[in-house]
């Protein structure tokens, strides 16, 4: 699970610096690119405890 998070932190840090490189010709992409990245975390956050999980057999 730590190994998705850091994955994800690395792709937020890349999402920082391209934000801050390229040029803002359109306002709302940056906008429209931070909500998927938040919601692809959440969902790949939520498969890999689940995955994670010991198994009660």
């Amino acid at each position: 699970m730590w190994q998705v998070t850091a994955i994800y932190l690395g792709s937020w840090l890349a999402f920082e610096l391209f934000n801050r490189l390229l040029n803002r010709d359109q306002p709302w992409l940056p906008n429209v690119a931070l909500g998927l990245l938040i919601i692809g975390f959440v969902i790949v956050f939520i498969s890999a405890y689940v995955q994670e999980r010991p198994d009660k057999d």
